[in-house]
């Protein structure tokens, strides 16, 4: 009796360490539908024929399991119900078929993906209605034609497994791929005493690795190094600093050489990068930068961040030369023409009465500013069917605000080339912008009884198109968290971050990691390396732009910083008192000119006395820099080191780092969203010269143009009676005026 309850116990155990395993082996979550549209607004179907397509991401070191969507949608009270339904296609496949019922508008439904028709990338996840309201004569864009799909409650389930490896370094990108579903966890690993040294390598692996995600967040660790028994590359490391995720080690050979297998060891002759399964998890990686000294080692860790590498792996370096970038390189600065295909279009065609817009990015310098009648030119070279009705057009959106249109009223269709359009220059934004061309076409034959032809209605847009850039300057107002946001300006106006330095505040891994995980979501932003980036325990030298990160910066640093402990800070909240504020000639004014009267301010101004010690938020603040006037101060401070890494980790999620605006900006950690405000005074970065200047302050202030105007005009009319009357005494005062 006491063997078999002994035998059932080891059972149980073995059933449980399995299913263990297999959890940590797998991977799933339930994702709601507005992350893959990127928009919380539901996915509305209108028209006869409506459709919507998702882009669904799946990594290549992934197997799926099994992949569910659970669907939530409206439909129509006005629908018939026996010719109306909603199609789910995965990649141009049916693999659902839903009735829309007027009598039961609300759909729920689990719906099983096929496995089979899942593959490594982006698929197409597609939702076409097919929707009617009488079984003779309708108009297909009637407007009670439609259904909507609730983004938020739809969610979609894939649960996936990692595949076991052997890593090769061109295959790095599969392993930090941004379409895995899987954690993207990452330890880096370094010698027990880290520098200088030390701290630029683990930055510039971060940032090869954040690169390379391209769009997703990359929260990582520090560890420093510890004997053990270890197993392969790393027989002498203890396994635990390796984490659970992928690994990265780096540091010289002589600080490495205790925790190497020594076969390995005795490759290193120059720079060295290898990359292994992870010591007791072959689906992890663990890659492995070295050399024999602080320069060979910079060889390889800036290897590895430019990305390019080849199919092997291990790599001996033995020489390095990185390009010579220019500032701002990369972007269409210069004044100019450039074709879509050279910003990354290619040629696409559509087709039907209502489908998706055609898009292109435009990516324009972080401080890019030009005149207020400054243009971008497109010569748009485009193909339109034939017999499309005379109120078919081609709408034109930038960062989804309508800017333009093209009729599409040619009869007999064909070639259109270099169509000409103008887009004013403030439509844009700095870094990363969308073009859309958005077709609406109707048939030209339509109406009551009648067939209606949809094949013709088609449109193609060419990628020899142009776009002109008109002369700009650099120029920008600061502080401006958002701008550091969405274009890590001021940092990267160098290409390489020459003009950066960094300064974490204490030797703590917490600090370490926050600070690296901060510069790899710049480099995103930037869109390469920060390779040339001063970073340290001390401060940088004092001609660079300042980036602080820590919890305990010091004092000198905070000079002029919008909060410092121990001191309150005055917000400025945006609200006025109309009622019983000021008249409504100063509210004018005030708005006018952008400024605020005295007693809107009296009434707006709420003091608010900061927490000194920050317990569970994180502060981002950015001023002039203290060591030099010329230069921009950034400092991400926070209670403790532990915060301060919980927090970047949070800051970094897109739905708080957009968020990140004006010069002040506080995360609660494990909370909802982030709030920004602005404290401090503002000043100019970059130069546009007299002429400019004076345009720039009178766009900013339009009423006190219009008054200089009229008082201009005042006086020369003045001056011209004055004049008048002295000709007329001079030369006709004794001339009596004839009546």
């Amino acid at each position: 009796m006491k063997t078999t309850r002994t035998i059932w116990l080891w059972l149980a155990l073995l059933v449980a360490c399995s299913g263990a395993f297999a959890n940590t082996a797998r991977q799933g979550r339930d994702v709601p539908l507005a992350e893959l549209s990127g928009n919380p607004q539901p996915l509305r179907l209108s028209g006869a024929a409506g459709q919507q397509t998702l882009a669904l991401p799946l990594g290549a070191r992934e197997t799926v399991k099994s992949a569910t969507l659970h669907l939530v949608a409206t439909n129509s009270t006005a629908l018939l119900g026996e010719r109306s339904q909603l199609v789910v296609q995965l990649n141009d496949r049916v693999i659902a078929q839903l009735p829309l019922s007027p009598k039961q508008p609300e759909i729920v439904a689990d719906i099983r993906l096929p496995l089979a028709q899942l593959r490594p990338g982006y698929n197409r996840l597609t939702f076409a209605a097919a929707q009617h309201y009488t079984l003779q004569c309708e108009d297909p864009g009637a407007p009670e034609l439609w259904s909507e799909i609730d983004v938020q409650q739809s969610t979609l389930r894939i649960d996936t497994e990692l595949q076991s490896q052997a890593p090769t370094l061109d295959r790095l990108d599969a392993v930090f791929d941004p379409a895995q579903w899987h954690d993207r966890q990452l330890t880096v690993v370094t010698a027990a005493q880290p520098g200088a040294n030390e701290l630029g390598w683990g930055a510039q692996l971060t940032q090869g690795a954040a690169l390379r995600l391209r769009y997703q967040p990359l929260a990582v660790q520090h560890r420093t190094v510890a004997s053990g028994r270890g197993e392969g590359a790393v027989a002498g490391l203890d396994p635990a600093v390796l984490g659970n995720g992928d690994a990265m080690l780096v540091g010289t050979l002589a600080q490495l050489k205790p925790y190497l297998d020594p076969a390995l060891a005795a490759k290193v002759k120059s720079g060295f990068l290898g990359v292994y399964p992870l010591p007791g998890d072959a689906r992890r990686v663990l890659l492995i930068a070295t050399g024999r000294d602080a320069a060979e080692v910079g060889q390889a860790v800036a290897a590895f961040a430019g990305q390019h590498l080849p199919r092997q792996a291990e790599l001996a370096i033995t020489g390095l030369a990185l390009p010579k970038l220019a500032p701002y390189a990369g972007l269409p600065a210069a004044p100019g023409s450039y074709t879509l295909r050279e910003l990354g279009f290619r040629t696409r065609n559509v087709k039907g009465m209502t489908p998706e817009a055609i898009e292109t990015t435009l990516r324009l310098p972080p401080d890019v500013y030009g005149p207020e009648n400054s243009t971008v030119g497109i010569a748009l070279n485009y193909a339109v069917g034939a017999k499309l009705r005379a109120d078919s057009v081609l709408n034109v959106l930038v960062n989804g605000q309508f800017v333009q249109v093209i009729p599409l009223d040619q009869d007999r269709g064909g070639l259109v080339e270099r169509y000409k359009l103008e887009i004013p220059l403030r439509a844009f934004r700095p870094g990363d912008n969308t073009i859309a061309f958005q077709p609406r076409m109707t048939p030209l034959v339509t109406g009551s009884c009648q067939l209606y032809q949809t094949e013709n209605l088609q449109l193609t847009v060419f990628d020899d198109s142009t776009l002109t850039l008109p002369k700009v300057s650099h120029f920008a107002r600061l502080p401006d968290l958002n701008r550091l946001a969405a274009t890590a300006f001021p940092y990267a106006v160098k290409a390489d971050g020459a003009d950066l330095g960094v300064q974490i505040t204490e030797r703590s891994s917490d600090s370490i990691a926050a600070a690296w995980t901060l510069l790899g979501k710049l480099a995103q932003k930037h869109g390469l390396p920060l390779s040339a980036a001063a970073i340290g325990f001390d401060a940088p030298p004092a001609d660079r732009h300042l980036l602080v990160v820590g919890s305990r910066p010091p004092a000198a640093l905070l000079e002029g910083a919008p909060w410092q402990p121990g001191r309150p800070m005055q917000f400025t909240q945006p609200v006025v008192d109309t009622a019983q504020g000021a008249g409504w000639w100063s509210r004018q004014w005030a708005r006018l000119s952008g400024g605020r009267t005295a007693e809107a301010a009296t009434i707006a101004n709420t003091e608010v006395r900061a927490d000194a010690t920050l317990a569970g938020q994180l502060l981002a603040m950015q001023y002039r820099s203290p060591l030099d006037g010329d230069r921009t101060a950034t400092v991400f401070v926070a209670g403790s080191p532990a915060d301060l890494a919980r927090g970047s980790a949070e800051l970094i999620e897109p739905a708080n780092w957009d968020r990140l605006g004006d010069d002040v900006s506080l995360l609660r950690i494990g909370g909802a969203g982030i709030v920004s405000q602005r404290v401090g005074a503002q000043y100019d970065a970059g130069s546009i010269g007299v002429t400019g200047r004076i345009g720039y302050a009178f766009s900013q202030h339009p009423l006190v143009w219009l008054a200089l105007t009229l008082l201009l005009v005042g006086l020369l009319a003045l001056v011209t009676v004055k004049l008048l009357r002295r000709f007329y005494l001079r030369h006709h005062a004794g001339v009596e005026e004839e009546r």
